[in-house]
């Protein structure tokens, strides 16, 4: 497990080629503090951030592929 900044990176891809869209959705249980429970995240992975969440979708638009996570 490595440290980027305060949060911890559990996992990593690598995906073959540019044409891929990604969307990473995380929930949120603390309702006092977060009025919107659910967050939607969509990017595109081959530029180098990182993003966290509970789900990833990602669909290649060249190969019409994808896969969840």
């Amino acid at each position: 497990m490595k440290v980027n900044g305060s949060a911890a990176v559990l996992d990593q891809l690598k995906l073959e080629g540019y044409h891929w869209l990604a969307k990473a959705v995380e929930f949120f249980d603390v309702t006092d503090w977060n009025n919107n429970l659910v967050l939607e995240n969509k990017f595109i992975p081959y530029r180098k951030r990182s993003y966290r969440g509970n789900l990833l979708f990602a669909h290649n638009q060249e190969k019409e592929a994808g896969f969840f996570s």
